[in-house]
């Protein structure tokens, strides 16, 4: 399986340290536990988002056209002394799951 990685397309805090992040261009599928890091900062998912039209955590299916699209989903993350930005890409740490 390929390595979870995915751009932020938005994100919110839940308080800090902890952000909701929309991403959106997923590849591989991110899981609970998992160890990622963004622009050098390492953090941790805490939960996964369900997609309200087919309740997958990540969805390749745009739910107006029916047409393909890229993978897009949300996670929680927690993330020591960060703020993530718009277009920054959060990926897993090789070797962790």
């Amino acid at each position: 399986m390929a390595i979870f990685r995915g751009q932020i397309e938005d994100w919110f805090n839940i308080p800090k340290p902890r952000f909701g992040l929309m991403l959106t261009q997923i590849v591989g599928a991110p899981k609970v536990g998992m160890r990622v890091q963004i622009e050098g900062c390492f953090g941790t998912i805490l939960e996964l988002g369900r997609n309200s039209t087919d309740g997958q955590p990540v969805s390749y299916r745009d739910c107006v056209s029916g047409m393909p699209c890229a993978g897009y989903g949300s996670i929680l993350v927690e993330l020591d002394d960060y703020q993530p930005e718009r277009g920054q890409w959060i990926e897993e740490v090789a070797g962790t799951k």
